[in-house]
């Protein structure tokens, strides 16, 4: 073939930390220099797994589920491929999974790795990160507490993960409805039921809501258990894996159907705060997550696609220039821009512990992550737009993935539907009204709080709600790029 993608390839291939100005505008002021050193190195590393992860993106290499081994004995063993094992190595073994040091630098470095999509361990580095939360400040030496301990101190020789299973066939974002029983048996717990959708279900460890025997109704009911994957000798835990989930996207993740039988269990918190530490620390950190993996793929997709926009050429010149390409590029720049700086003005948002801050997080939390998850999908699709042809293919271009995986991320621990429900239900319970949109809104703030009273008006949110979310988010992400070196305050 006479035609040369080189120069393509080698502008795709560019300094994924030093090349990306809205990642370094929204870190600027907030970490140190030395960390900026080191995300660069990270962002080097993150660079050189694109092998492996295309590698184990191939349909042949996808999770398999052996349910029984040559003699008819049941071992539900879940067979990952070579590439993959490699990447739990080289991200979880490297503690992406949990938190050490500066917060900040730690979810930019997640951003880096983010830009692989899921890439096999996205998902399990979220969900150890939510785990790890939950586990911390459990008495020394109890198995709860040695836990921690070995996914905290994971190495790439032994890397460690978590996972959590919450939803069941019948309730899906209800937890409130969970029907798995758990069952006093002296020192520990044993579990009994069906969890519907269970992904990374190859942890070594799994966060498992259930209804202690006897516990009432509804949310003050349901608890939280941790639940290793093997107990003594090495033998699995009593659970049956009944199949693994056909998905569309994250494909490298098995997501499973699982039976409880007797599984031994450990609580975790009181059992009546179960739901609420789900929701309060397993599902918000998982959520901070779907944020950083939207701004990621943008940022992956914004790179592919200015790339090929300057490389290609068509009718005498590079489809760059040509207006309607170049205001798809100004688009993807934008929503880009805007995720960014609205994940880390979240996640240093989380990170204080006055009262407004708290309430403003979860509220903006509620909000920002269904309008910011469908902005990356559809940022994605619009850089697919600009390859034509080459950006549906799959051994060209990571596009295809990524975009499968944004639509996964939509879903992914709370549908929109949920998230602006909750965000409708806060706004009205704590008086979130003119206030808040001022101090987040910039210049649309006036036209924003003064449609809020009667959209809070109503019992459960409308259309028109959703539509006011997407608004009031654009809009403060504005004003955040207006004041990257000063963001509000509370």
């Amino acid at each position: 073939m006479d035609y040369d993608f080189t120069p393509f390839l080698e502008a795709r291939n560019a300094d994924w930390f030093g090349s990306d100005e809205p990642l370094r505008r929204a870190l600027k002021g907030r970490v140190s220099a030395e960390a900026e050193r080191g995300l660069a190195e990270a962002a080097r590393h993150a660079a050189s797994l694109v092998p492996l992860v295309e590698e184990a993106a191939l349909p042949e290499n996808a999770p398999r589920l052996v349910q029984f081994d040559g003699f008819g004995r049941r071992v539900d063993d879940v067979v990952l491929c070579g590439a993959t094992h490699r990447l739990h190595a080289e991200t979880l073994g490297r503690g992406l999974g949990t938190v050490h040091g500066d917060p900040i630098a730690h979810y930019a470095r997640v951003y880096l790795y983010a830009q692989h999509g899921e890439g096999g361990f996205h998902c399990a580095a979220a969900c150890t990160d939510g785990m790890e939360r939950v586990l911390r400040g459990a008495p020394e030496g109890t198995p709860v507490d040695l836990a921690r301990g070995e996914i905290v101190n994971a190495t790439p020789e032994h890397p460690k993960s978590g996972a959590q299973f919450v939803t069941e066939a019948q309730g899906g974002s209800d937890v409130a409805s969970n029907r798995v029983i758990a069952r006093r048996d002296g020192e520990v717990w044993r579990l009994h039921g069906q969890k519907w959708f269970c992904s990374n279900i190859v942890a070594d460890w799994f966060l498992v809501t259930a209804r202690p025997e006897g516990a009432p109704e509804g949310p003050k009911g349901v608890g939280l258990f941790l639940v290793p994957a093997r107990v003594s000798e090495g033998r699995r835990n009593d659970y049956r894996i009944e199949r693994l989930k056909d998905k569309l996207g994250t494909r490298e993740l098995p997501t499973a159907e699982v039976e409880f039988d007797n599984a031994v269990g450990f609580d975790v918190c009181p059992t009546d705060r179960g739901m609420a530490t789900v929701v309060g620390t397993v599902l918000t950190t998982s959520r901070i997550h779907c944020i950083l993996a939207g701004a990621a793929a943008l940022a992956r997709a914004r790179r592919e696609a200015e790339a090929y926009a300057t490389f290609r050429s068509a009718f005498g010149r590079p489809i760059a220039e040509f207006p309607l390409v170049a205001d798809a590029l100004s688009r993807l720049s934008r929503v880009h821009e805007e995720a960014v700086a609205t994940a880390f003005q979240l996640i240093e948002l989380w990170g204080r512990k006055d009262d407004l801050s708290k309430l403003d997080f979860r509220v903006l939390l509620s909000l920002a992550k269904p309008t910011l998850t469908r902005s990356a999908t559809a940022g994605v699709r619009e850089a697919m737009g600009v390859l034509a042809g080459n950006g549906i293919e799959e051994r060209f271009s990571p596009l295809p993935r990524l975009f499968r995986d944004c639509v996964i991320t939509e879903t992914w621990e709370g549908a929109h539907f949920t998230l602006l429900s909750q965000g409708h239900d806060d706004m009205r319970r704590f008086g979130v009204g003119a206030a808040f949109v001022e101090r987040w809104a910039g210049e649309g703030a006036s036209a924003l709080s003064a449609e809020l009273p009667r959209l809070l008006a109503e019992p459960q949110p409308t259309p028109a709600f959703d539509a006011w979310a997407a608004r009031f988010v654009h809009s403060a992400a504005s004003r955040l790029l207006g004041l990257a070196s000063a963001p509000p305050r509370g």
